[in-house]
């Protein structure tokens, strides 16, 4: 290739490379320009429509609630307190006894004769003390003598005393008032000292056992009214009797327990259920479980709109849960809340707030509140 060649082709290549850079420098301006624009629409388009409902929170009474367990004030395993062979049923199984009632009676047998000997003896031990104590005052009896006399005496009185106990004993008695929750003898049973006779439950006043954790024991005080719904489908109230001064060692818990009145011991024991007591009266809203959200630190919380229509997100507290809602506290007296279109919208986002009610609460919410609350 000759030399002039290579000029030209040189020439023609500047001209290229300078025509191309005045074109990338107007691409490069009007991308400038472009990105200039963007923020504004960026924010234009960011303002996007959530609808909201304005309302006001309400007095709730918040609640310590309670896996319980119906159980007997008081159960008692009876047993022989002397041998024979039982001759009377006094009572059957499940059925209601006053105390004094029988419940079994075993054979006296010789008890009886042994009495009327045991106090034939006494009489005459009474009058042989009687006449060495008159000889001993004479000076006529030594008082080693009248001591004797006065230790047979003694030994007669304790004879009859434990023969007349071993009669009462052939009766077994009901302590208290209750149900016979089992009988394990029969008629013609022969029974030793300590064989188990019948279970007895006092079921009026009825138990209900419950255990609460560490966070809940400092809300309970002795005497607080609570109620429970069982399993059977009743509603009872009592007052809080009993609230274990040490916790269990392996799950951390503390016993409680709640009585309640049972008249003719209709409700039986072992009854689950749940135990509801009134601790304290808060201010709360009552919402959907849906609108609840989580912030990047995992808290639970509402998102609302301030009166700069900016998204606000409000951690909250559970007070109390509901078949269909939720009772929080920790948000403000009165809120903008975000019902349709929390998930799309940030904390400091601005949004168009569309209300969707006024002071407006949902159907029975009012009631609902109220749940909890008895009468002292």
């Amino acid at each position: 290739m000759n030399k002039s060649v290579i000029i030209a082709l040189s020439i023609f290549a500047v001209l290229l490379l300078w025509l191309g850079s005045g074109l990338f420098t107007k691409d490069e301006e009007e991308k400038g320009a472009a990105l200039e624009q963007q923020p504004a629409k960026k924010e234009e388009s960011a303002l996007f429509g959530v609808r909201v409902r304005k309302q006001s929170a309400q007095p709730v009474v918040r609640e310590v609630i309670i896996h319980g367990k119906t159980d007997a004030a008081r159960r008692v395993e009876l047993r022989a307190e002397t041998v024979g062979r039982i001759v009377t049923v006094g009572a059957e199984r499940g059925t209601i006894v006053k105390k004094g009632d029988l419940i079994a009676e075993i054979e006296i047998r010789d008890r009886d004769k042994q009495l009327a000997q045991a106090k034939a003896v006494l009489e005459q031990r009474q009058l042989e003390y009687e006449a060495s104590s008159d000889l001993a005052e004479k000076g006529y009896q030594a008082e080693t003598k009248l001591a004797e006399s006065y230790a047979s005496l003694e030994d007669a009185r304790l004879r009859v005393e434990t023969i007349s106990i071993d009669i009462e004993k052939t009766s077994i008695l009901a302590p208290f008032d209750g149900v016979l929750g089992e009988r394990y003898i029969e008629n013609g049973d022969y029974l030793q000292v300590g064989d188990p006779v019948g279970l007895l439950l006092e079921l009026d006043p009825l138990i209900i056992k419950g255990r609460v954790t560490e966070r809940e024991i400092d809300d309970l005080k002795l005497g607080m009214v609570g109620k429970a719904e069982l399993a059977s489908g009743d509603i009872v109230s009592g007052r809080l009797r009993y609230i274990s001064p040490y916790s269990e060692e392996e799950s951390r818990t503390f016993s409680i327990e709640i009585e309640v009145n049972n008249p003719g011991s209709r409700i039986p024991a072992g009854l689950t259920g749940l135990m509801f007591v009134p601790v304290e009266t808060t201010q709360a809203h009552y919402l959907s479980p849906a609108l609840l959200s989580l912030n990047d630190q995992g808290v639970l919380g509402i998102k609302i709109v301030d009166k700069e229509d900016t998204v606000l997100f409000i951690p909250a507290q559970l007070v109390k849960a509901e078949t269909d809602g939720v009772w929080l506290s920790g948000l403000p007296d009165v809120a903008r809340i975000i019902t349709v279109g929390q998930g799309f919208a940030r904390e400091g986002d601005k949004v168009h707030a569309n209300l969707e009610s006024s002071e407006e609460l949902p159907v029975d919410a009012e009631d609902r509140h109220q749940v909890g609350q008895l009468e002292e």
